[in-house]
């Protein structure tokens, strides 16, 4: 069929409206008229791929990288960085007027970043003797030799594979990187750093190769800085607080501060994040957000801000139940997933308790549809 472009959605398609209904189209761009093949139905919806491009978009180009469109790492590398941008912003805007049904909401900030090698942590997934990304929607593995997007530390890592690759045991079908001072790697390999520090304004982070760490390498300070001019007071917590990124960036505006992470491990790590940039008022522990909110709801202890920045799948029904029961005067909600992070914004207005102050979009994935959003709720 041959059909018109309208938009781009949240998963890295493109829409069409025709006469017979929606259609998803992989690779398509806004304003394009295309011929395309209708192949399989995702969600009921027909998915088209593209046979012949009959009028381009203007905002088309060559893709760096000759993998693009069969690797599953990169969805738009085919559009131009400003041209993603505004995708973004729209995506983000359509998820809180449509979801959540918020139609007066504050400018959303937008802090941009360099298109390329900005990447600083990747899973790479091994098949016998080659490494690499999985090919989209399948588990073949695409061999890797360089990536546009990752940081020079770790093309530098794989233009090297030859070397380190036949040391693998055959037991280990993935490799985590994680880049800062030095590269580190999991599980460890001869003659490499199982642990790295990164270095954020005048903090200082240790992580291992497996670590959870904000992915792009120039805006993680914008995002850990975000917020710190607009909180402050006695007492803050940070919910899924990893190794210590939002306790530490906001560590100077609060009297005491309290993380709690599930994983032991990433608790042990923040502690030792703690102690490395000197800091004796943070505290850590062990346990799930909806441990602690059963805790605190027997203690009534006054919350200045709560920071919660859960997985993709957004705040589970437990923890959003525990975040009304009490008293936050301010909230900071961090999310990689604007979907989620609608439907939970949709409920938490629903209690009539907070104002959203002000909300950014953090384009931490260049060239691919995923972003990360940060709000700052106050108590009316």
């Amino acid at each position: 069929m041959q059909i018109s472009i309208d938009t781009l959605i949240y998963g890295g398609l493109s829409l069409a409206r025709t006469t017979q209904g929606v259609v998803f189209v992989e690779g398509g761009i806004p304003g394009e008229e295309l011929e395309v093949e209708v192949y399989s139905k995702l969600k009921g919806t027909p998915l088209a791929k593209i046979k012949k491009i009959l009028t381009p978009s203007a905002e088309r180009r060559i893709p760096k990288c000759k993998g693009a469109s069969s690797c599953g790492g990169c969805q738009w590398q085919h559009i131009t960085y400003e041209a993603q941008l505004k995708a973004k912003d729209l995506i983000a805007r359509d998820c809180f007027q449509r979801i959540a049904k918020l139609t007066s909401l504050p400018e959303i900030e937008l802090f941009t970043s360099p298109e390329w090698a900005y990447r600083r942590r990747v899973q790479l997934q091994r098949n016998d003797n080659e490494i690499g990304f999985y090919k989209r929607k399948s588990h073949e593995v695409i061999p890797l030799t360089h990536c546009p997007i990752l940081s020079d530390e770790i093309n530098l890592f794989l233009e090297s594979q030859k070397e380190w690759l036949p040391e693998l045991s055959a037991d280990v079908k993935q490799l985590k990187l994680l880049s800062g001072e030095s590269l580190a790697i999991y599980p460890k390999l001869k003659n490499y750093c199982s642990k790295t520090q990164i270095k954020l304004s005048e903090l200082s982070f240790e992580v291992k190769g497996n670590s959870f760490f904000q992915n792009n390498q120039y805006l993680s300070d914008n995002l850990g800085q975000w917020a710190k001019g607009d909180v402050g007071g006695n007492y803050m917590v940070d919910l899924f607080g990893g190794v210590g990124f939002f306790s530490l960036m906001l560590a100077d505006k609060f009297k005491e501060v309290l993380l709690i992470e599930k994983e032991r491990a990433q608790v042990d790590m923040a502690l030792s994040n703690f102690i490395l940039n000197g800091y004796s008022h943070l505290k850590a522990q062990a346990k799930s957000a909806e441990k602690f909110f059963k805790e605190m709801k027997a203690k009534r202890k006054l919350i200045d801000l709560l920071v919660v920045d859960p997985p993709r799948g957004g705040l589970s029904e437990k923890v959003r139940h525990g975040m009304k029961g009490l008293t936050s005067t301010q909230v900071l909600y961090i999310s990689c997933n604007p979907t989620t992070m609608a439907r939970d914004l949709a409920e938490i207005s629903s209690w009539e308790m907070y104002d959203i102050s002000k909300i950014a979009l953090f384009d931490l994935y260049p060239q691919t549809y995923h972003m990360e959003m940060a709000a700052l709720l106050t108590l009316k």
